[in-house]
């Protein structure tokens, strides 16, 4: 395993990507240590290689700037401020003394852009977006880039990059014009194996292979490029064991997502009558398969107080589980398709793990991942939960709506905690 495979410890969360984050942060670290001309190859050859339309001159102006620059830092998570709203963009290049922003790149896997609500709609009105009543003008890359030309400066060079896995860009993100870019027009994409290969070429080329005595860059670069084979980030065709598996579940995933359907609305509605409605789930699928556990499942966050604790960021989750997940949980082993429910934080503030077992209803476990983290779970034999398959969804459902009483009641134990 390599470096990076021991760094990373934090699995997927249902509105959260620890693979995206440790990606913007080990890519930023590995571009704070290149020199400046190899920043400028990535640039040309990766980067920008699939460029808008007529940005030839302004990736010459990037670069230039780029080569001049005293001094030059990527910062991650910077906020990004517009039209009221709060972006974090992934990865910034700040450029001299005054540390002006020249390229924004914004990382994804498979996460979609976000979508921006339609400023022009009416208060409390839901509008579905739309290329022609405004989406495109309403979505987190545009935003970056609104941002980036109001910190760059009128007439300045600056870029903006998505890298990703699986995630299109925006349909008129080459060619659309520079305006409603917010005047920024150099606008690159490249996906995640052709950073791989590029990255690989290079510490090829310097000695990483086959000399251990190299900078640091290349032997962090040679590291990073494992850690995306290991991730399966290093290719872009499908594998045969891929069309295999694909040819038996295209036929599979509109009976999953039908029936993870009728169990969300059981499940919601269950919910609502005994506590309270769920957060909004707009534009969360019903049925969430997770590539790196293999797991297909649900969740729904509270409102933003409940228990009187702050709850915006809690869940609760539900599915199915296929295989005991690295990483995941130490001490939970599964041997066959299991039901599981999920309870957990995508922040620090869940201090179940000082929950004494006699506190907890029977049959729930506090769950510890590698990375310390703690969650509540649940778990049954799928053959248990759902005895007659024809009745998968009413089944299901009906086994997580039979427990939420004791969810509630170990939500409550955790809030006691908060007070």
């Amino acid at each position: 395993m390599s470096l990076y495979g021991d760094l990373f410890k934090y699995r997927q969360r249902p509105a959260r990507s620890p693979l995206e984050d440790f990606l913007t942060e080990a890519l930023a670290d590995i571009l704070n240590r290149l020199p400046t001309r190899i920043v400028a190859g990535l640039c040309e050859d990766v980067l920008f290689r699939n460029r808008s339309a007529y940005s030839t001159e302004e990736l010459k102006r990037v670069l230039k700037t780029l080569a001049r620059a005293p001094h030059v830092c990527w910062s991650t998570q910077v906020p990004a401020p517009h039209g009221g709203r709060t972006g974090l963009a992934d990865i910034v290049l700040e450029a001299g003394e005054d540390r002006t922003p020249l390229l924004v790149i914004e990382n994804k896997v498979n996460a979609p852009i976000a979508r921006r609500d339609i400023e022009s709609s009416p208060p409390r009105q839901v509008k579905l977006p739309s290329a022609s009543d405004g989406y495109r003008e309403n979505d987190q890359l545009r935003d970056y880039a609104r941002w980036l030309r109001l910190r760059a400066g009128e007439g300045s060079p600056c870029g903006l990059v998505l890298v990703s896995l699986g995630t299109p860009a925006p349909a008129d993100f080459f060619d659309g014009d520079c305006e409603s870019w917010g005047g920024v027009s150099l606008r690159g994409s490249c996906r995640w194996p052709d950073l791989y290969k590029w990255l690989r070429n290079l510490t090829k080329k310097e000695g990483a292979e086959k000399n251990s005595d190299v900078p640091a860059w290349v032997a962090l670069s040679h590291e990073f490029t494992q850690f995306l084979e290991e991730k399966e980030m290093a290719t872009k065709s499908v594998t045969s064991a891929d069309l295999a598996a694909a040819h038996i579940f295209s036929k599979s995933f509109r009976h999953f997502e039908d029936s993870f359907t009728r169990v969300r609305d059981a499940v919601d509605a269950a919910w609502t009558s005994q506590v309270g409605k769920f957060a909004s789930r707009r534009n969360q699928p019903v049925c969430n398969f997770d590539s790196d556990v293999a797991i297909v499942w649900d969740w729904g966050y509270l409102s933003d107080r409940e228990f009187g604790v702050n709850t915006k960021k809690w869940h609760i989750g539900w599915g199915v589980l296929f295989e005991s997940p690295t990483g995941w949980w130490d001490n939970v082993t599964i041997s066959q398709p299991t039901a599981v429910i999920i309870l957990s934080t995508d922040e620090a503030d869940f201090p179940a793990e000082d929950i004494p077992a006699d506190r907890l209803p029977i049959g729930w476990t506090l769950a510890k991942s590698e990375a310390g983290e703690v969650e509540m779970l649940y778990a049954k034999p799928l053959s248990a939960v759902v005895t007659d398959i024809e009745s998968f969804s009413e089944e299901l459902s009906a086994w997580v709506i039979s427990k939420l009483p004791e969810v509630r009641q170990n939500f409550e134990e955790v809030a006691r905690r908060l007070k």
